[in-house]
């Protein structure tokens, strides 16, 4: 069965290890403004450890999704990156 697989033509750059879609996220920054909201824990830290990754926490209150450490009528603590 692996054989057969290996055969496919988009199987040679597959790869399932846990820092692929960390890679494929940031090739694609390369040549396009990316945003990813994640919960999984070691993509974002794969994501954060890249220079040019903005990293804006959130958090859930109250089945609310907000900017971590923002009040309701505060500005946010962030401001646009340049490009």
């Amino acid at each position: 069965m692996r054989e057969s697989i290996r055969g496919w033509r988009f199987y040679d750059h597959f790869r399932s290890d846990a820092d692929a879609l960390a890679r494929l996220i940031l090739k694609a920054s390369q040549r396009s403004q990316v945003w990813v909201v994640s919960h999984a824990s070691r993509l974002i830290e794969a994501l954060e450890s890249h220079a040019g990754c903005n990293s804006i926490p959130l958090e859930m209150e109250l089945s609310q999704t907000r900017v971590a450490g923002q009040g309701m009528l505060d500005e946010p603590p962030w401001h646009w990156p340049e490009r």
